[in-house]
């Protein structure tokens, strides 16, 4: 099993199972690819890229990324190909949107999404879904943007938004603006530099500035979870 995406799957951050691996059976997670091909052969190998700097030493996305989307869809076309010719099913995740990330709505207070972030996603998702059409039913696009914004947008109906009453704000919150979650303070004592509301996870959307919680991962992949074992041949019901 080959991974590709962001630090929702294993991207050097240790998870044991992800939520993908839970849904088709795997008992572990593909591990990072820095990892070598022993690892490759028990579990798979994860392609995954992360914001920031895990244990396991995987560039970021930040140092990965290409400075334009037209390349960046190029690469993932490529990739496509390389799975296709090693007979790989390659289901493929759009970009989710970018502006709605609780780094980019602290600017306002977490009241609405950055628009700039959200169309550089959209024109992301259009340049890949126009270089992936000629491929057909062969390959999965899974439509992340939609399945994000059926939970967070402003003028959703969609049942799986009923939970969160914080869709936008992060559960752990960083006490410096220029901070992260996790973060300590500087002096002797080494307090908490971020707050952390434990008693209602399960009513936010994000965990933290980038990544959303168990609760929010799951009411995506419900939307999702159909078209991917469908797609892979598992049997739905």
């Amino acid at each position: 099993m080959f991974v590709f995406g962001v630090s929702f799957e294993n991207n050097g951050n240790t998870p044991r199972k992800t939520m993908a691996a839970n849904m088709i059976g795997v008992h572990e997670a593909a591990h990072p690819h820095n990892r070598g091909f022993f690892h490759m052969a028990r579990y798979g190998m994860s392609f995954a890229t992360g914001v920031f700097q895990v244990p396991q030493k995987v560039d970021t996305l930040h140092q990965q990324i290409e400075p334009f989307v037209e390349e960046v869809t190029e690469e993932i076309v490529k990739n496509v190909k390389r799975m296709k010719k090693l007979g790989e099913e390659d289901p493929r995740q759009q970009h989710a949107p970018a502006g709605c990330v609780p780094l980019r709505t602290r600017m306002n207070n977490h009241t609405s999404c950055d628009e700039r972030g959200n169309s550089i996603a959209s024109i992301h998702n259009k340049r890949l879904e126009e270089k992936l059409s000629h491929l057909g039913k062969s390959v999965l696009i899974l439509d992340l943007n939609s399945a994000f914004n059926a939970v967070i947008a402003d003028t959703t109906d969609s049942p799986v938004a009923e939970p969160f009453t914080s869709k936008l704000t992060p559960c752990c919150e960083p006490s410096d603006p220029n901070g992260l979650c996790g973060d300590r303070d500087d002096d002797e004592d080494g307090m908490f530099a971020y707050t952390l509301d434990t008693d209602n996870v399960q009513s936010y959307f994000y965990w933290d500035e980038m990544n959303p919680t168990h609760a929010g991962w799951e009411a995506v992949m419900s939307q999702l979870e159909y078209s991917i074992k469908d797609f892979l041949g598992i049997r739905v019901g």
